[in-house]
């Protein structure tokens, strides 16, 4: 089984075989969804990468 995107994407199908009475895995989280929020929780500790001080940096090939 494989996932990808792009021009080389290999398709999947999944065939659901019987209904889950149970709870699931998502039972306690799907509800939050859509978040109320759509802020980057990862910028208040990354969003220094695109700082203009960094523009001096170059990558040599």
């Amino acid at each position: 089984m494989s996932f990808g995107a792009g021009f080389k994407c290999n398709n999947c199908l999944w065939e659901v075989m019987r209904d889950l009475d149970d709870l699931n895995v998502w039972k306690g989280i799907i509800e939050s969804y859509p978040p109320s929020s759509l802020a980057n929780p990862f910028m208040e500790k990354y969003s220094w990468i695109n700082d203009d001080y960094l523009g001096f940096v170059r990558l040599e090939r």
